[in-house]
């Protein structure tokens, strides 16, 4: 039923559609044709847009043109300006222009939006405005002058232009906002312009600015010479103390030669300020003593300095600390200099005072010397144990001396210690001999015990612990030592143990009379050394003398890793990417390590260059392809890639495309692949993509990769633009040219300049016009940035010529090695263009610019020291970290204090160019079997650039390793526990005849260890071994650098004009002196030679200009045109034709 009425319902509504349009249709033939048209407007309903559009129409036909005005006014009242409206009051306009014509004309202009104001094209004559740029526009000077006419401070001046400025041409507003934004301290006369500063109104004082913390710490003794004020200032002495600090190669963990001329440095500086300092004095002071006392030296004097420093601790007097002299400048022992000075706050210093007296009051008959800063009670003890301890003098007198309580727990204080002295680093044929102060026992057990190292670190993951549980183990070796010293006495001891005499773990403790003490010698250990290759991990092993270990293999998740004919042991890449821990182990010599276990991720890069001048419609243009395979980062070989391709897609101004691939492309290692294609009429855009696939050894796969480049140009052929702006560089001056489409100069073309000077942040704006021969000079545009041209709607913006070399972020080398790197020629060096700092951690130290020097355009660095440096090429904006140590090239690295990844390849650079008449002589620095050159001559300012189109490539940055060496740690006064020490007691007590008790020693082999509880008594739990462990053997630092290209741009220039293309020539061979010979001949009438030399990691460019020569051009007027000798109509009709049987497919019906 309701299916029903709704298809009624839908029939009805369809009815009435067809009705209407029935009707209409009806209408417009019944208006049309009737020759009685007011009786069929009446069939319309007034007020409808019919109605007013029907009757206005009648009226117009009948010329009654005011009926039209009253009827158009009531149809916009009631229904608004309609587009039937527009057609009324169009055909008004045209049918009242006999009647009005102005304002039939008026209506037409406002309609369309017609203008009449345009001017005639002028050739001349010419105007007033110049045709050559005046270079003193753009000097240093003239713009220097502008800005400080519109700032009071440096806000008009660039970074790049503070190196300029003359420090006495500043004003104090200038010099303050100089220093506030000033980075590096290689100004001459600094000292004096911050002293100057500081004393002038309003200075925050020294700290303020950051360049404060980078003085050289020569230039801080100026400054204080200059102030004498500064010399307490805190910032000041904050600033200072990061000079003191020793070079980065130093390890102050390790080398105790090192430290202890860091300390000494750190009291001879801190000893000399004023007692607001204090806090810091006490911080170093203590460092240093703490310092002796392990070397066996107690300097009294030192000491007596420490004691008279106030403190609020316990044991000094109250009486001393409230002087009047003391009131501010008591020393806090929980300040905490550590970023200044690496080392850690005090916290209490008990311990050590306590030593040190104990010292000198073995010989000492009385403790006046220190009564008038520390407390008589405190001393009076410290003065009684020393004698009862050590036996001196009549005991009854120190008895009676001591309090009863304190008496009676001196005497049942057990002590087995460690000597300060005790060495903590061990090689591998170092004896092993310790000192330990025995009291109160009479028994000592001393065990040693071969720690399985392999098996703890498969099973733990890492090294050693010293509370690694050994209570109940049979120990490796074991001996029992009686002594019958009084329970007062504390004797030094002397223990040799010559059966550890290899390499390994080793735990020596000693146990008495409840007590125990424990040693962890590490002797030797061995380090992992990792480069990545397309197999996998590839590891080198090395001990802590730096030898090599060709034998050592690596167990890593239960399996073993072993190394090839070269030592080398390879992991594959993984599945599960994350950190692992794994074992090294060669013969029974073990230590543990672990990497980051990557996947295999394999990138395709490419760079893809052909200059816009080769691509001329109807002629050959050349694509240079500079591929690199990475694998997580680090360069592959490319013959790991297969089924490579290359496609190339082209778009024309219609939006027709087209595409072509090129399959089983061919790539090399030592040079870019060159293909040569066809450049189509009308070029829009054209696309450059390589594809090719790799195998995934860990997945079992072939993955496909890919990169591609696009190209866009001739953007004004969708413009209405007739000419446009070319700028060309001849000679070695600037020269911009108005040319229209088909090359002809356009004289006399005013052009809007905008240029950017590179010290500069203002842009100067500069109007000049095309001369006859549409030409206007620019000069050398010296030290500018860009510049922007501007002709009617067409705008361009262009960067003057310069040289370019990709240096590596950071190189690693050995000291005193002669470190070479290329700069372009055209930089007039000297140390207003580069700096060499030597850094102490975050701030500088020293300039050693001296080291540099510019050799054929080489800056060599020789001569310095181990360390770390920072080299600054300011012309560049660039700055390289140089890292030096001593050591010996092993496995690709530098072995020293710090074991440095050095590079294969050294950076490469154009090192000069020489120009005759027949030939261009290029010589490059650094270059190798790989090294490669490409020219390419432009007669126009290239709108691709070459140097980011071709350095793609990614440069791993060498990684950095700090070896920590095999450290032995010690654990004193370990309480071992109740249960285990009766089993002690028991093991090594007397044996009586006629005792059949069993032995207790199956406990001992081993057990597990529980509190023992009865109903009288529980047995006292041992404590736990206090924890040592060393840090990571390596820890790694290092980054990938990776300087992303330019993208695609578009490009406006049509430039088919040109009669003939860019002339690329490729992979151009230096011979043994790394020298090319370019004869020029080969180069046409271009005036711009482009030179880019690259080698598998590096890539330099540089551009030389020729002096100009005539251009070649080609007429683009009626280039396809009608043979004038023939005659030519144009048909339009239209024919049917038959499907032909061919286009049928199988089964298929034509219709």
């Amino acid at each position: 039923m309701k299916i029903s009425i709704l298809i009624s319902i839908l029939w009805l509504i369809f009815a009435m559609i067809c009705y209407a349009e029935e009707r209409q249709i009806g209408f417009i033939e019944d208006f049309s044709l009737s020759k009685n048209r007011p009786d069929v407007l009446k069939q319309l309903i007034p007020g409808t847009e019919d109605y007013y559009f029907y009757h206005a129409l009648d009226a117009q036909h009948r010329k009654d043109f005011d009926t039209v005005h009253q009827l158009t006014g009531q149809w916009i009242k009631q229904h608004g300006y309609t587009e039937r409206l527009k057609q009324i009051t169009h055909r008004q306009a045209l049918l009242e222009y006999g009647k009005n014509p102005k304002k039939s004309l008026e209506y037409i202009r406002q309609e369309l939006d017609l203008r009449f104001d345009h001017q005639k094209e002028v050739t001349g004559p010419k105007s007033d405005i110049p045709s050559a740029l005046n270079s003193e526009l753009i000097s240093f000077s003239a713009l220097q002058q502008q800005a400080f006419s519109r700032y009071e401070n440096l806000d008009g001046i660039e970074d790049a232009g503070l190196d300029m400025l003359k420090s006495d041409e500043l004003d104090p507003v200038r010099r303050r906002d100089f220093l506030r934004r000033l980075q590096r301290p290689d100004m001459s006369n600094l000292a004096k312009i911050i002293i100057d500063d500081l004393k002038y109104k309003d200075s925050g004082g020294f700290g303020s600015f950051p360049i404060h913390y980078q003085l050289l710490k020569s230039q801080l003794d100026e400054c204080r010479k200059l102030m004498p004020d500064l010399a307490d200032n805190s910032n000041f002495v904050r600033a200072y103390l990061s000079k003191l600090l020793p070079g980065d190669d130093v390890d102050l963990r390790y080398d105790m030669a090192e430290k202890r001329a860091y300390l000494e440095r750190l009291w001879t500086y801190a000893k000399g300020l004023s007692p607001a300092h204090n806090s810091l004095k006490i911080h170093a002071l203590y460092a240093l003593l703490d310092l002796n006392r392990r070397e066996g030296n107690y300097d009294a004097v030192l000491f007596m300095e420490y004691v008279r420093l106030p403190r609020n601790t316990s044991y000094i007097k109250p009486e001393y600390l409230n002087q009047s002299e003391f009131r501010r400048s008591v020393a806090d022992l929980n300040a905490d200099f550590r970023n200044s000075t690496r080392l850690s706050a005090i916290g209490s210093d008990e311990e050590l005072v306590r030593d040190y007296l104990s010292h000198f009051f073995i010989k000492a008959d009385n403790f006046k010397e220190y009564a008038p800063y520390i407390r008589d009670t405190w001393l009076k003890d410290v003065f009684a144990e020393t004698k009862i301890v050590n036996g001196i003098g009549n005991s009854e007198q120190w008895y009676s001396a001591a309090d009863i309580q304190k008496y009676q727990a001196l005497r049942d204080r057990i002590d087995i210690d460690f000597t300060l002295s005790s060495k903590t680093l061990y090689g591998a044929d170092d004896p092993v001999s310790l000192d330990l102060y025995i009291k109160n026992v009479k028994t000592l057990i001393v065990k040693v015990f071969e720690v399985n190292a392999f098996n703890y670190y498969l099973a733990k993951g890492g090294e050693v612990d010293t509370a690694i549980a050994l209570d109940g183990l049979t120990a490796t070796h074991e001996t029992v030592v009686n002594y019958d010293d009084p329970p007062f006495r504390r004797v030094l001891r002397n223990f040799k143990f010559e059966q550890i005499n290899r390499p390994g773990v080793f735990v020596a403790e000693m146990i008495g009379n409840g007590k125990s003490s424990r040693a962890l010698i590490r002797k030797a250990t061995l380090y992992a050394l990792e480069k990545i290759g397309p197999a996998g991990h590839e590891f080198t092993i090395i001990d802590d003398k730096k030898q090599k270990h060709l034998q050592a293999k690596i167990w890593l998740k239960g399996r073993e890793y072993t190394p090839d004919k070269d030592g080398i042991i390879i992991i594959p890449f993984s599945t599960q990417p994350g950190r692992e821990s794994f074992v090294i182990k060669d013969g029974d010599f073990c230590a543990p390590a672990g990497f980051n276990h990557l996947a295999e991720d394999y990138k395709l890069k490419a760079g893809f260059y052909t200059d816009r001048e080769s691509l001329l419609k109807g002629m050959n243009a050349k694509i240079l392809i500079r591929p690199t395979l990475t694998l997580n980062g680090r360069p592959i070989s490319l013959s790991l890639l297969e089924d490579v391709r290359l496609s190339i897609e082209s778009a024309d101004h219609d939006g027709v495309s087209s595409s072509r691939e090129i399959s089983d492309f061919k790539l090399f290692e030592d040079k870019e692949s060159v293909f040569e294609f066809h450049v189509p009429d009308k070029l829009a855009n054209i696309r450059f993509t390589l594809t090719a696939k790799v195998k995934n050894i860990s997945r079992d796969k072939k993955e496909d990769l890919s990169d591609s480049a696009n190209f866009a140009l001739n953007g004004i052929e969708t413009t209405l633009s007739t000419e446009d702006i070319f700028l060309s560089h001849a000679d070695a001056e600037y020269l911009l040219e108005a040319l229209g489409k088909n090359g002809e100069p356009k004289a006399y073309r005013p052009i809007s300049f905008e240029i950017k000077h590179r010290c500069f942040r203002e842009t100067i704006p500069v109007s000049l016009q095309s001369d006859v021969q549409g030409r206007i000079k620019l000069g050398k545009l010296e030290n500018i940035e860009w510049i922007r041209a501007s002709l009617g709607s067409v705008s361009h913006t262009w960067f003057p010529s310069k040289a370019f070399v990709r240096y590596p972020a950071n190189i690693h080398a050995k000291a005193g090695e002669t470190i070479r790197l290329p700069i372009p020629h055209n930089f007039a060096l000297s140390t207003l263009h580069f700096a060499l700092f030597e850094r102490r951690g975050s701030t500088y130290f020293a300039n050693r610019s001296d080291a540099g020097s510019v050799k054929n355009g080489v800056l060599e660095i020789s001569g310095l020291e181990a360390g770390d440096y920072d080299i600054f090429l300011k012309d560049s904006n660039v700055k390289i970290a140089l890292r030096l140590t001593k050591g010996e090239e092993i496995g690709g690295c530098i072995a020293g204090n710090r074991i440095l990844e050095t590079r294969e390849l050294k950076a490469l650079g154009i090192r000069k160019i020489d120009v005759s008449k027949a030939s261009i002589t290029v010589s490059l620095e650094g270059s190798s079997e790989f090294t490669r050159v490409h020219a390419v001559a432009t007669r126009f300012m290239p709108a691709f650039s070459m140097f980011s189109k071709l350095n793609t490539i990614a440069i791993p940055e060498p990684y950095l390793i700090q070896p920590a060496p095999p450290q032995s740690f010690y654990v004193a006064g370990r309480d071992i526990g109740d249960e285990y020490r009766y089993i002690l007691d028991r093991k090594y007590a007397k044996k009586f005849p006629g005792n059949m008790l069993s032995r207790p020693e199956l406990l001992l082999n081993p057990w597990s260890i529980r509190k023992t509880e009865t109903a009288t008594d529980t047995a006292g739990a041992g404590e736990g071994v206090a924890s040592y462990k060393p840090t990571d053997s390596l820890s790694r630092t290092g980054q990938w650098a990776v300087e992303k290209a330019v993208a695609g741009m578009d490009n406006f220039s049509g430039m088919d004009f040109l009669g003939e293309g860019a002339v690329i020539l490729a992979n151009l061979k230096p011979d043994e002196k790394g020298q090319i010979v370019i004869d020029r001949k080969l180069l046409g009438f271009h005036q711009q030679i482009h030179l880019l030399a690259v080698d598998p990691l590096n890539t330099a460019y540089q551009e030389v200009s020729l002096p100009e020569s005539p251009v070649k051009k080609r007429d683009l007027r009626l280039v396809k045109s009608f043979d004038a000798k023939k005659h030519f109509i144009e048909q339009r009709r239209t024919d049917l034709t038959p499907q032909p049987p061919s286009l049928k497919g199988k089964g298929e019906k034509a219709e």
